[in-house]
């Protein structure tokens, strides 16, 4: 994404020691190491029709008011790979830069969305969003990882840092 593109960027010309995103694109003189791989699933408000659903197909979204991320997401590309994929139109309601805000939005039920799950599941635990598995939506997976300069000088905080990750 946007965000990880630029942390690489500063990674490259020197101006922090490592990087943590999406391993999209990397060049040779960089290397990496996986922290996870992204989990895409439905969020909704706990009382919208689909909270009590523990699984639907991605087509099922296509009556329902979406909030995304914007275009520049590697998030929002990968659900846009998968709804070509599977002929899926889905609903737009709004697109935004910014996970917590879409999260305040599902919170207030204007519409339901599509995330990491990773940046919602201390909402699910606390029962301020209901997580819904969509079939077939993590097809496309993408590792995020801690990315550095093969080859160069690391600190002894930073190997310890690594090490720990």
């Amino acid at each position: 994404n946007e965000t990880s593109q630029k942390s690489i960027s500063l990674l490259k010309n020197n101006q922090v020691d490592l990087s943590i995103g999406s391993i999209e694109k990397l060049t040779n003189d960089l290397e990496y190491k996986t922290l996870w791989q992204r989990e895409l699933v439905l969020i909704c408000h706990p009382e919208h029709v689909l909270a009590s659903r523990k699984q639907i197909l991605l087509k099922d979204l296509e009556q329902y008011k979406t909030i995304l991320l914007d275009k520049k997401s590697s998030t929002r590309r990968i659900i846009d790979t998968v709804c070509l994929d599977q002929s899926v139109e889905l609903n737009l309601a709004m697109q935004l830069s910014s996970v917590e805000v879409i999260k305040s939005l599902v919170k207030s039920n204007v519409a339901v969305s599509l995330v990491s799950k990773v940046a919602v599941q201390e909402d699910v635990d606390r029962k301020l969003l209901c997580l819904v598995d969509v079939k077939g939506i993590n097809q496309h997976q993408q590792d995020i990882a801690l990315v550095y300069k093969k080859d160069s000088y690391q600190s002894s905080a930073l190997k310890a840092f690594m090490e720990f990750c």
